[in-house]
């Protein structure tokens, strides 16, 4: 259980959510932010605060559990974005290790 004041966690949720909408502003869509590396880990950073906060908000019950959708999004962004890291590390892609699985 945390120490924190929990509407510190609100607050949390929403400056992530500004300095989204502040670094996403700058692009014209997904793919050009996604090619400036360093706006795009702020981002990904971003969801994941949100996605860390609104667990702690569920598991203290300051929010319902039809809120965990935001939990989910982050773990999914997080362990694909890490994936997809390591995978560009070795040369490979997603796209090849589906056509070698279905072989």
């Amino acid at each position: 259980m945390s120490k924190r004041v929990y509407e510190l966690f609100l607050f949390d949720i929403y400056i992530a959510i500004l300095k989204i909408e502040y670094v996403s502003n700058k692009f014209q869509n997904a793919e050009s932010l996604k090619y400036d590396f360093i706006s795009w880990d702020s981002v990904i950073r971003e969801f994941e605060i949100i996605g860390e906060a609104t667990n702690t908000l569920i598991k203290n019950n300051f929010l319902d559990k039809e809120n965990q959708v935001v939990v989910d999004l982050r773990n999914l962004l997080i362990h694909h974005y890490i994936l997809e890291l390591m995978l560009m590390r070795f040369g490979m892609s997603f796209k090849m290790i589906s056509k070698s699985s279905m072989n």
